[in-house]
C-alpha cells in the first residue's frame, strides 16, 4: 500500500499537544518513507503556511497581566499578593524567551524548527514516489491537471483558481498505476471527500476513476495517520493514538 499525507496533517502538528508528539509521529513515519507520495506541490503548500501556522498556534498562548490594579489596595502588600507578583515576573521572563525561540525558528528553520527538518529530508528525497521539480514528468502531470481543473472535475476546493490538488491527484493515480498498489490518503479537508460521524469517505468521482485508471485496487480516506501507518503494519502506540485524537477533536 501506498499512503499521501495532505499538506494539512504536516500544519496541524504545529497544534499538536506536544512537540515531541509531533516529532514521533515523523519518526513512525519516515520507517516508511519509501511508501510514501509527496509532491513539489505538498512541499509548496507547508513552506507557503508553515510560519502563519507557528504564529497563530502562538498567539493562542494568553499572556499574564501584571497590573497591582487587580488586586484590592488592602492586599498589595500582603504575602501572597508579593508571590504572585514574583511568579509573573519569572513568566514574563519565560515568554521572553519563548519569543526570541520563536523568532529563530521563523527565521531559520533549517537549523531551529525540527519539524522543517524532518519534512525537508522526505521532500528531498531521491524516491520514486516524490514528484520533485527535477523530473520530467511534472509536466505530464501538470497538462492533465490543467485537463482536468478546466473540466471541472475533484478534487478542488470550492472557488479554487489552483491546479494544486489536481497536481497531487494526478501523481497519486501515476504512482498506483506504476506500483501496481492501492492507496491511503491522509487528509484533514474535504478536498478529497466528507466526513460524517467521524469518518472519512472518499469521492465518489473519484473512487471510480482510481479503479478504471489503475485496475484492480483501491483508494481509501482517513483524517488519522496513525491509521494509514498501523495499514503499513508501524508499531503505533496507545500515546500516539490519543495524541493525534484530541487534535483531531479540536478541529472539528
Amino acid at each position: 500500500m501506498l499512503v499521501f499525507i495532505d499538506t494539512n496533517i504536516f500544519l496541524d502538528l504545529y497544534r499538536m499537544g506536544s512537540g515531541q508528539g509531533a516529532l514521533r509521529q515523523l519518526e513512525l513515519l519516515n520507517q516508511v518513507k519509501d511508501h510514501v507520495i509527496t509532491t513539489y506541490q505538498v512541499e509548496m503548500e507547508y513552506k507557503k503556511h508553515r510560519q502563519q501556522m507557528i504564529i497563530d498556534t502562538h498567539n493562542q498562548l494568553k499572556g499574564v497581566s501584571s497590573d497591582h490594579k487587580q488586586f484590592s489596595p488592602l492586599l498589595l502588600e500582603s504575602q501572597p499578593v508579593k508571590m504572585i507578583k514574583k511568579n509573573i515576573r519569572e513568566i514574563e521572563t519565560q515568554q521572553k524567551k519563548i519569543k526570541d525561540r520563536m523568532d529563530r525558528i521563523l527565521l531559520n528553520p533549517t537549523n531551529n524548527d525540527p519539524i522543517y527538518q524532518h519534512l525537508q529530508r522526505m521532500f528531498k528525497a531521491k524516491s520514486k514516489l516524490n514528484l520533485n521539480r527535477d523530473k520530467e514528468i511534472r509536466y505530464t502531470i501538470r497538462r492533465r491537471a490543467q485537463k482536468r481543473f478546466f473540466l471541472g472535475y475533484p478534487p478542488r476546493k470550492p472557488g479554487d483558481n489552483s491546479i494544486g490538488d489536481a497536481v497531487n491527484w494526478e501523481w497519486i493515480v501515476e504512482c498506483a498505476i506504476k506500483e501496481k498498489s492501492d492507496v491511503t490518503i491522509v487528509s484533514r479537508d474535504n478536498d478529497f471527500g466528507v466526513s460524517h460521524n467521524r469518518k472519512r469517505y472518499i469521492n465518489d468521482w473519484l473512487k471510480q476513476e482510481f479503479k478504471e485508471r489503475v485496475g484492480r485496487k483501491d483508494v481509501v480516506l482517513t483524517n488519522r495517520m496513525m491509521d494509514a501507518l498501523s495499514q503499513l503494519k508501524v508499531k503505533v502506540s496507545a500515546k500516539d493514538r490519543e495524541e493525534e485524537d484530541a487534535l483531531v477533536e479540536t478541529g472539528e
